[in-house]
């Protein structure tokens, strides 16, 4: 098996057989893998959900997900072992968002431990949870890998998968995971998704990892502040989430000019297409810095996201918006507002003082309520602070 790149940089893995006679190529780019007979394309496979759909020759013959297993592992293995140069390691997968991997991370000690894992390497599609990782273990090798091996989430791999004698592969939370926890929480039945996380890891929580940001984080993060010339006295907005809706562009200008009005800098992380005024400021921060500046922020406002999980410990106050999950793919339906935060909250989470996490129900209560709500409980927590 041989590892390329594409002329933009993506990855393509190409196993060679009988000479080269027959080859499988992986193509990143294009979300497929090729079977070519000599140099003609013979076979084409694409995948959805977890399988993998073979087209022959112009007819769609089967799904099916052994074979995305049987596609997919040896490839990955194969990217691990020429990135790191190491015939014996134990690939961890993360396939989700930040505060899941956030959360994981507290107890990867005790999970290391557990399942005699001496030799991590942490493989996910995306670059960002390299950053979350630097928190806890700063030594451990990230490796980003290409956006095809997702697939290997819906496989439901419910324990190490071995590769071979020296590869053993897993993955912490599988879709799996998250339709059952989903499904309980649509129920209403008494599920908190961080004490389902530390069950499917199989630990107790005694030993934690406790975050510490990167000197180099911090300061790329005060070069970013004094770049757009902010205020010691800020509050951090962040408006946006993948799985969720926001509010409107109203509220978010309202809120940035209630705040600038009485002393504060208004930095958001993100701002909501179409929302524009001259009340705020933003720049972006790497998940890292973020959780860096938080703890210098007078309070963090924000709709509910795997951000907040990684910057709720963090901050002097949390304001957390609960609003109904939406987009998590076609297997996970909408889950109502007052579910996600039964089953979501962020008061229960290691290292958080509750009494300084605000929750509101953006379906119960209205945008104005909200934001009357907000502003009365930031000015009153900043007089006892002073």
């Amino acid at each position: 098996m041989s590892l390329s790149k594409t002329q933009i940089g993506k990855y393509i893995v190409k196993r060679k057989f009988l000479n080269g006679l027959f080859s499988i190529i992986y193509d990143s780019l294009k979300y497929k893998v090729y079977i070519k007979f000599l140099f003609i394309k013979i076979a084409k496979i694409h995948f959805s959900y977890g399988k993998a759909n073979i087209n022959f020759l112009g007819l769609s013959i089967f799904n099916s997900r052994k074979l995305a297993l049987l596609l997919l592992l040896p490839a990955l293995n194969e990217i691990v072992k020429q990135k790191t140069n190491k015939d014996k390691v134990d690939v961890i997968a993360f396939f989700y968002r930040s505060g899941e991997t956030f959360l994981q991370s507290y107890h990867l000690q005790e999970y290391f431990k557990n399942q005699n894992i001496n030799n991590p390497v942490f493989v996910s599609n995306a670059k960002y949870l390299g950053d979350v990782l630097k928190m806890f273990c700063p030594e451990t090798e990230f490796i980003k890998i290409p956006q095809i091996f997702f697939e290997l989430h819906f496989l439901n791999i419910n324990k190490p998968d071995i590769i071979n004698s020296k590869i053993r592969y897993y993955e912490l939370l599988t879709r799996g995971h998250f339709l059952d926890l989903e499904s309980r929480a649509q129920k209403s039945e008494d599920i908190y998704f961080y004490d389902a996380l530390k069950n499917r890891m199989g630990v107790k929580g005694t030993e934690i990892i406790h975050p510490d940001i990167p000197e180099e984080s911090k300061t790329k993060a005060k070069k970013k502040v004094m770049r757009i010339d902010l205020n010691r006295k800020f509050i951090f907005v962040a408006p946006d989430a993948q799985s969720n809706g926001t509010l409107s562009n109203i509220f978010w200008q309202k809120l940035a000019k209630k705040f600038y009005e009485n002393g504060y800098d208004v930095l958001f992380n993100n701002i909501p297409p179409g929302m524009r005024n001259s009340y705020y400021k933003t720049c972006f921060f790497t998940l890292d810095e973020a959780r860096y500046l938080t703890e210098h922020a007078a309070s963090v406002i924000g709709v509910r996201s795997g951000l907040l999980d990684v910057l709720a410990s963090a901050a002097k106050s949390m304001h957390c918006i609960y609003m109904p999950f939406t987009n998590r793919g076609l297997d996970l339906p909408p889950l109502a507002a007052h579910k996600v935060q039964s089953a979501f909250s962020l008061k229960y989470l290691p290292d958080v003082n509750k009494n300084n996490i605000y929750e509101y129900n953006a379906e119960e209560i209205g945008e104005e309520i909200i934001l009357q709500k907000i502003f009365e409980n930031v000015m009153s927590q900043q007089r006892v602070l002073a």
